[in-house]
């Protein structure tokens, strides 16, 4: 058998503030404490970690943004003088960066173009309307900064133009 599990009448040491007397229920709940302070320190450097890794990824998907945007405007330029090797480049610059992003949970929200619902309204913030006579609901005419989200949850509420229906098809 273990020497250290036999049962003997000599002192044997403590946990710091911890008399040597101390009841086997006292010495647990002493353990549980240490135990639970250690992994509260535990916690808070992962929190604090993940705040700056937070900032990191919000500004890579605020790059894959800018990146996307300048790609769709230079993308008819470059396919009307035959640059096509610069637009490969370019487009697979996008694709690396979109899939850095996916891999790791983290995805821009850029709905240009589609219907400006409830569910959207939670992502985006309304920073300026204009009026849009082609369209009889609301819709966002442009993403000023994409909402931000990772693992399924919402980490920046993003900045969009919202189109207004104007006429009589106003809803």
């Amino acid at each position: 058998m273990d020497p250290s599990f036999e049962i003997g009448a000599r002192q044997r040491s403590v946990a710091p503030l911890v008399e040597a007397d101390a009841t086997p229920v006292t010495l647990a709940w002493h353990a549980q404490s240490r135990w639970e302070g250690e992994r509260a320190r535990q916690r808070q450097a992962l929190q604090e970690a993940w705040k700056s890794a937070q900032s990191a990824w919000i500004a890579l998907a605020d790059e894959y943004h800018r990146l996307t945007g300048i790609a769709d405007r230079l993308r008819p330029v470059l396919e009307e003088v035959g640059e096509s090797e610069a637009l490969k480049a370019l487009e697979v610059m996008v694709a690396r960066l979109g899939r850095c992003l996916s891999d790791a949970g983290v995805e821009c929200v850029r709905p240009e173009g589609d219907a400006f619902t409830l569910e959207l309204g939670e992502y985006f913030e309304s920073v300026a309307q204009r009026q849009c006579p082609e369209t009889t609901v609301l819709i966002v005419l442009d993403v000023v900064e994409p909402a931000i989200v990772m693992q399924g949850a919402l980490i920046r509420q993003g900045k969009a133009v919202i189109g207004i229906p104007t006429g009589d098809g106003q809803s």
